[in-house]
Parts: C-alpha cells; sequence; structure tokens
C-alpha cells in the first residue's frame, strides 16, 4: 500500500462512503448533533452577557434620572436665592443695607459651584449609560482616546 499514491486514498473512501454506509452516516449525524449543541451553548452565553449589559444600562440610566432629578432642583434653589437676592438688593439701594444685601448675592453666587459640581457629575452619569449601551467608553470624556480601527477591524494603537 502506497500512500503517495491517490488511488489508495479513493480506494479508501469509496469502502467507507459506499460500502459502510451504517457506520459512516451516523457519526456524521452525532457530529452535526454535538455542533449544534456547542452552538446553542454559545448563543445562550452571548445572549445572557447582552441581558446584564442591559440591565446595568437600565441601571445606570435611572441613576441619571434621579441626579437630573436633583440638579433641577439645586437649580430651582439657586434661582430663588439669587432672585430673593436681587429683590432684597434693589429695596436695599435706597437704603443703607446695601452691604447685606451684597453679601447676600455673593452667597447665593456661591451656590452656582455647586450646582456645576452637580452638573458635572450628570454628565459623567450619563457617559456611564452611554458606555454602558455601547460597550466603548464615551468620546465626551475628558481624556479618553477614540479607538482606531484598520480596514480589516484591529485595534490599531493611537500615538
Amino acid at each position: 500500500m502506497d500512500l503517495a499514491n491517490p488511488k489508495t486514498w479513493t480506494d479508501g473512501l469509496n469502502v467507507v462512503l459506499f460500502d459502510a454506509p451504517h457506520i459512516v452516516f451516523p457519526l456524521l449525524m452525532s457530529t452535526a448533533g454535538a455542533a449544534w449543541w456547542l452552538r446553542s451553548i454559545t448563543l445562550s452565553g452571548q445572549i445572557k452577557v447582552m441581558e446584564q449589559r442591559l440591565e446595568l444600562a437600565k441601571d445606570r440610566l435611572a441613576y441619571s434620572d434621579k441626579k437630573e432629578i436633583h440638579l433641577t432642583k439645586a437649580i430651582e434653589r439657586q434661582k430663588a436665592k439669587k432672585a430673593a437676592a436681587v429683590s432684597k438688593l434693589k429695596a436695599a439701594i435706597t437704603s443703607a443695607e446695601a452691604d447685606a444685601a451684597l453679601v447676600d448675592l455673593e452667597a447665593a453666587s456661591d451656590i452656582s459651584a455647586e450646582v456645576d459640581a452637580a452638573l458635572t457629575e450628570l454628565k459623567e452619569a450619563n457617559d456611564s449609560v452611554e458606555e454602558a449601551l455601547t460597550g466603548e467608553p464615551s468620546l465626551r470624556g475628558g481624556n479618553v482616546t477614540p479607538t482606531v480601527r484598520d480596514r480589516h477591524g484591529n485595534v490599531v494603537r493611537n500615538e
């Protein structure tokens, strides 16, 4: 038997396929079944990962909504304090209480720093929701560099 001879291989294949189909077909069917089973396990794992990412995104969205409500209330409080300080200043312009009214106006201006911090937190929460939904960091963040891919989809390092 010469293994370099193609006739040896074709004769062996003919014996297996045509003379012993009762062995070949059950093997093919069991192989196909095993491949189908493995595929279903892989897909169910991917589905579970996507469901977990969706739940995370929902949680982050709820957190972002709570922050938005908090910020809206803080802004309304700041507007009310500034309006009160302005009205007090207008009333005090004609009187000797102008200095006290200016102090109240400066105190109301200090609240704007708190609102700016809260707005920054809301932006970060929104970025985390976007990251959870897309799976990639938001490009609106400060020092996040975008991922660059070549034409084959491979990630190219940014220098």
